[in-house]
């Protein structure tokens, strides 16, 4: 008996953290922006800016929901009618009715397969409406909610339904709702110096180190004076004729110069 309740009490707790990792799943908004958000597992970016447009009208213009038509804009306000500022969603009611601001932007995280986040715009323009039991007007704030389904097959925004009063709920299904892995960063190319530049800066060091470590050696061991200090002499008195008979012999192609006698 014993044994059994262990067993279910450890069955309990493997389930309990399934879920609540799931459940802890977020797309963190990106500081600045109000149409990108960061997977918290590290599997990618939801990057809506892609169909937003920067035009001054809504990228999404006047679909079609139920006896009136909307117009969204992801990231950017637009301007349609009396919808003029931080406009996210506008209805076409009354010359334009706004029904989510863009800087209250939130996302949030549904489910993972296949990826849906929604997106919520609130602040929108005030009214009154009816409680459920039909007893007295509330005033409340419009809303609205964007379902984000990652979708590689169809782009389209549709109406989905208003409920509860003066909140609309819109289903969105793009390629730009899948998390995208980030690029490689650029593999950086280490700055070291070339052969070449090495041996142009060690040759004149080096030489500058034989010439002046040889006058040394010439002058305290030798005991040498004047143009005599300068070690291996012979060598340079004649560094002169052995560049001549080099180039001679290079443009020459090593054919030897004179007669020569005939046999």
């Amino acid at each position: 008996m014993g044994c059994l309740y262990f067993l279910a009490l450890y069955a309990l707790c493997f389930f309990s953290v399934l879920c609540g990792n799931v459940n802890s799943q977020t797309c963190d908004m990106r500081q600045g922006s109000t149409c990108v958000c960061d997977m918290s597992d590290g599997s990618g970016t939801v990057d809506l800016s892609p169909i937003s447009s920067t035009s001054g009208a809504a990228f999404f213009s006047k679909f079609k929901g139920g006896v009136t038509e909307y117009s969204y804009n992801p990231c950017t306000s637009f301007t349609d009618g009396k919808c003029a500022s931080d406009v996210a969603v506008c209805q076409a009611d009354d010359g334009g009715i706004i029904c989510g601001k863009q800087s209250t932007a939130a996302f949030e995280f549904q489910s993972a397969e296949p990826l849906v986040l929604t997106l919520t715009y609130t602040g929108g323009q005030p009214d009154n409406f009816m409680t459920s039991n039909q007893s007295q007007l509330q005033q409340t704030d419009r809303s609205a909610i964007i379902t984000l389904i990652c979708d590689f097959a169809e782009h389209d925004i549709s109406f989905d339904t208003e409920d509860p009063p003066l909140t609309y709920k819109f289903i969105l299904k793009t390629k730009y709702a899948c998390a995208q892995a980030a690029p490689p960063p650029p593999v950086s190319k280490s700055k070291s110096l070339s052969v070449g530049t090495v041996l142009l800066i060690v040759a004149p060091v080096a030489f500058f180190v034989y010439i002046v470590a040889g006058i040394l050696v010439m002058h305290f061991r030798y005991g040498a004076t004047g143009v005599e200090l300068l070690p291996n002499l012979e060598f340079w008195k004649g560094l002169p004729g052995l560049i001549k008979a080099g180039a001679i012999f290079l443009f020459c192609c090593g054919r030897a110069q004179g007669n020569y006698e005939q046999l």
